[in-house]
């Protein structure tokens, strides 16, 4: 209850269960550099022509090769943050956004640049 009157008092802001509360613009989680993407900012995402972005499909429960493969991409994101945005998914609360994007498994990274997308399944990452 707590948490809805407080996401109810900020029009532009929502509930993400790993960064608390995130803005519906892309907002950067500053400890990992990546970016909760969700329905809420996909369009943005999509638009975005300046870097190129870098998504990792994700589950929100135990997924124990999303949690081996994060760590990883966080620290991808440090790396190469000057040379695109990273962003974490949830595939169970963003089933538009993964089926848009032909989503069937996780973990995947999609490789996305100008509305183009590139999908790498969990055998590859």
């Amino acid at each position: 209850a707590a948490r809805q009157a407080r996401s109810a008092s900020a029009a532009n802001v929502e509930w993400d269960p790993f960064m608390g509360f995130v803005y519906r613009q892309p907002r950067q989680h500053l400890a990992s550099k990546t970016w909760a993407v969700t329905s809420n900012n996909w369009d943005a995402v999509l638009t975005s022509d300046r870097k190129p972005w870098i998504i990792f499909v994700m589950s929100a429960y135990r997924c124990p090769r999303c949690e081996e493969l994060l760590p990883h991409f966080n620290k991808a994101a440090k790396v190469l943050q000057s040379a695109a945005h990273f962003g974490r998914l949830l595939h169970e609360d963003e089933r538009a956004i993964t089926r848009q994007l032909r989503i069937r498994n996780v973990p995947q990274i999609i490789f996305l640049h100008k509305r183009n997308f590139h999908t790498l399944d969990g055998s590859l990452t």
